[in-house]
């Protein structure tokens, strides 16, 4: 599980860390604000993983407890 996350200089992100990060479902903000910025970070991040991944079912990485948790 991330914890916190810390990215500097990665497009229009100069500098930012979210800290306390157990469960972060959907990120709200203006447009141009970089929200999808660190969601490719994020992916970025997880590119060494994605190996041992495609040897695992994809669900096996997914955790939804209650449907309504995917709306909003």
């Amino acid at each position: 599980m991330i914890k916190d996350v810390h990215i500097t200089n990665f497009k229009s992100i100069k500098d930012i860390y979210l800290n306390d990060c157990r469960r972060i479902n959907l990120f709200i903000g203006k447009p141009n604000v970089g929200k999808s910025n660190i969601l490719e970070a994020l992916s970025l991040f997880s590119l060494p993983y994605l190996q041992y991944a495609k040897k695992k079912h994809i669900r096996q990485f997914i955790r939804v407890e209650n449907d309504s948790e995917l709306f909003f």
